[in-house]
């Protein structure tokens, strides 16, 4: 799935590329569609903390200007790919 996904969207690669190299993060790509329009798309989910928000959204923007980010408090995560944070 992965390489039909980058040979049909360039952003979608782009973003998935910088997301996993530069931020060290795992991300679930989810094949969506537009409630209004029922234009298919790609859906990025990435789970980050609260530090890490500022500098996501920023490569997010830089990539796709146009992109929806939505930004939800959790409480707790378990499993996959979890960064260890340093300790001071």
């Amino acid at each position: 799935m992965i390489h039909r996904l980058l040979n049909k969207c360039p952003i979608v690669v782009g973003l998935l590329s910088v997301i996993v190299r530069v931020l060290s993060r795992g991300v679930t790509i989810y094949n969506g569609r537009g409630g209004m329009t029922g234009k298919p798309m790609h859906i990025l989910y990435c789970v980050v903390t609260r530090l890490e928000i500022g500098r996501i959204k920023n490569v997010v923007n830089e990539i796709d200007g146009t992109a929806f980010i939505v930004i939800h408090p959790l409480a707790d995560a378990a499993g996959g790919i979890i960064k260890k944070t340093a300790l001071h």
